[in-house]
């Protein structure tokens, strides 16, 4: 419907926004496609070269009014965060689905720290580049994105909805200092 394509146009703008705000070409930014499913809010597939948000997400970030695009370009700027850090080379994607099968199959809950501090700093950082203040509403984000989708705070080899929330505060301190 019309509200859709005009999501679908706005997601785009701000994530070539970004991708033009980081200025890497090596590697290519990956492909983004925005799906109707509610299973797994945003993921990062280094093998497809792709990110994948899904509506349900916009939804969420369009909730935000004012900060709708600072919400909005927390997301894709973190998942950027996951290409241009390469954190894909040791599991087959990084991904919102907290499904047990992937967490085992993929990286140490000590790797995922380091990898989820890693993305959401750059995404505040991306996010500045682009014209967009992301670290002041990820937090509150986080928390519409665990309600929404009904996630256990406390999810299995992934750090907790809390730690999450600790990390971006500490980002934002760094990324003052960065800035």
């Amino acid at each position: 419907s019309n509200s859709q394509q005009l999501s679908d146009k706005i997601t785009h703008e701000v994530y070539n926004q970004i991708v033009d705000a980081i200025g890497n070409t090596n590697p290519r930014a990956p492909k983004l496609i925005l799906k109707n499913s509610e299973r797994d809010p945003a993921s990062y597939h280094p093998k497809k070269k792709t990110i994948t948000i899904e509506y349900k997400v916009l939804e969420i970030c369009y909730s935000f009014g004012k900060d709708s695009l600072n919400a909005l370009s927390y997301i894709l700027a973190h998942e950027l965060g996951h290409h241009y850090r390469h954190h894909g080379w040791m599991a087959q994607y990084a991904s919102l689905d907290f499904g047990a099968e992937l967490d085992d199959q993929s990286k140490s809950p000590e790797q995922r720290v380091i990898f989820e501090t890693e993305s959401d700093l750059y995404a505040g950082f991306y996010s500045h580049m682009a014209g967009y203040d992301a670290l002041s509403v990820a937090d509150k984000f986080l928390d519409k994105v665990y309600l929404e989708y009904n996630l256990d705070p406390n999810l299995k080899n992934y750090p907790t909805l809390e730690e999450r929330k600790k990390i971006i505060n500490q980002n934002q301190k760094n990324f003052t200092e960065l800035k």
